[in-house]
């Protein structure tokens, strides 16, 4: 599954989404065409100062480094708020890689 998670504005806040995104899955990948309705459902915080849990989408966004790991079902749920459905859905393995922009170097999407 491949998902792009861009910032939107709602009132004075900011969240990245991966509704009406592109995405790429096997289309016989049942799992990974649940998980991404699963993603299409959440929505991670890019303000610093946040206290709800930004999850992976978040991490990157705002840390601007890429994330990997090779298995999501260890992390806790304020840590990857997907986490059950991942286990659920036989979701494993996971990299986030941030779109810089060239000039200022922020962080556009992942």
């Amino acid at each position: 599954l491949i998902q792009i998670w861009v910032p939107i504005k709602r009132g004075l806040k900011s969240f990245l989404t991966t509704v009406q995104q592109p995405h790429f899955f096997h289309p016989t990948s049942t799992r990974l065409i649940h998980f991404r309705e699963v993603s299409e459902q959440y929505e991670f915080p890019t303000d610093e100062q946040t206290k709800q849990a930004v999850g992976l989408p978040g991490r990157v966004f705002l840390g601007k480094v890429p994330e990997w790991t090779p298995n999501v079902c260890f992390f806790r749920q304020e840590e990857y708020p997907r986490v059950n459905y991942a286990n659920v859905l036989d979701v494993r393995g996971t990299i986030a890689h941030q779109v810089l922009e060239r000039g200022s170097g922020e962080c556009v999407g992942l």
